[in-house]
């Protein structure tokens, strides 16, 4: 379950996800977010109640995918 502490940084003042910052200044566009989130959604059973943990690990998941192919490029 997400802390509030997670959940606050996922957002922006108005409560909605934001695009993830990279620490290169880039972000993760929130429609990629929003696809990776749905597809762990569908595949851990489809469980309502979960959709900000499902939403940080896709942003996570999603950071960690551009950090590697950042390295890769050097």
């Amino acid at each position: 379950m997400a802390t509030a502490g997670k959940i606050q940084a996922a957002t922006v003042g108005t409560g909605k996800p934001r695009a993830a910052a990279t620490p290169a200044g880039g972000a993760v566009p929130h429609e990629k977010i929003a696809e990776r989130a749905y597809q762990i959604w569908q595949a851990t059973g489809r469980t309502d109640g979960y959709d900000q943990e499902h939403w940080l690990q896709a942003e996570r998941e999603l950071l960690a995918a551009r950090q590697v192919s950042r390295t890769a490029l050097r």
